[in-house]
């Protein structure tokens, strides 16, 4: 009996499986390509930092400033995409397993993990941002 349950469910196994792992694949290229965001934002406004620190912005100022813009675009991204998953929600509704599609632990939880990776996506831009040296970026331009 236990044989024949385990053949009835593996084409959902698998459908979860792949499900799993091609969202954990979106989630590492959407970090890249926010890290990659938030790195070329630093190049671009590299003298505006040396300008900041030169005229007395502290290194945690300027990593603030780099993380609070992260933050924020995630936080825009993050409502649009609520807003668009309410608005499929029937579709959505067809696709779920033992999942209620407003059920709060879920949502938490998939904002949580975003939050997450943004903050790691952003880290290393933002500390870069606060260790502009004013001088070596106002010789560069």
């Amino acid at each position: 009996l236990q044989e024949r349950i385990n053949d009835s469910l593996h084409q959902d196994r698998l459908a979860a499986g792949l499900c799993g792992a091609f969202s954990g694949l979106a989630l590492l290229l959407t970090s890249i390509g926010f890290f990659a965001l938030l790195s070329f934002l630093l190049a671009r406004r590299r003298s505006e930092i040396g300008v900041r620190m030169a005229l007395g912005a502290r290194p945690v100022d300027v990593f603030r400033m780099f993380a609070g813009h992260g933050i924020r675009l995630v936080l825009l991204g993050g409502t649009l995409g609520a807003a668009g998953a309410a608005a499929v929600i029937s579709v959505i509704k067809t696709m779920l397993f033992r999942v209620a599609p407003a059920d709060p632990a879920a949502i938490a939880g998939t904002a949580a993990l975003l939050i997450f990776a943004t903050a790691l996506a952003c880290y290393i831009p933002a500390r870069r941002a606060a260790e502009v040296d004013p001088v070596e970026a106002l010789r560069a331009e």
